[in-house]
């Protein structure tokens, strides 16, 4: 798989998860992938939205809101938020 070129706001590429990304070595698979194969990955998978903070905060990280795409539900164990 390609990473995602060409990636703008609201465009979501149409691209197929590679097999080695499900299972039980999905967790090797992603150490090992370069950052440009994780983020396209990300974008296949949810959308992550930083809400803003406001003037003179730090980062907070309770301001991320993951959205699985697809079902709705994310994985077991993985703490993400609908």
């Amino acid at each position: 798989m390609a990473p995602a070129t060409g990636y703008r706001r609201g465009h979501r590429p149409r691209q197929d998860l590679r097999p080695e990304f499900a299972g039980k070595y999905a967790a090797a698979a992603w150490e090992k992938a370069s950052i440009e194969v994780r983020r396209s990955v990300v974008r296949m998978l949810m959308r992550v939205t930083i809400l803003p903070s406001g003037p003179g905060r730090s980062f907070d990280p309770a301001s991320v809101q993951i959205k699985w795409l697809g079902t709705g539900t994310p994985p077991a164990g993985d703490g993400g938020s609908d």
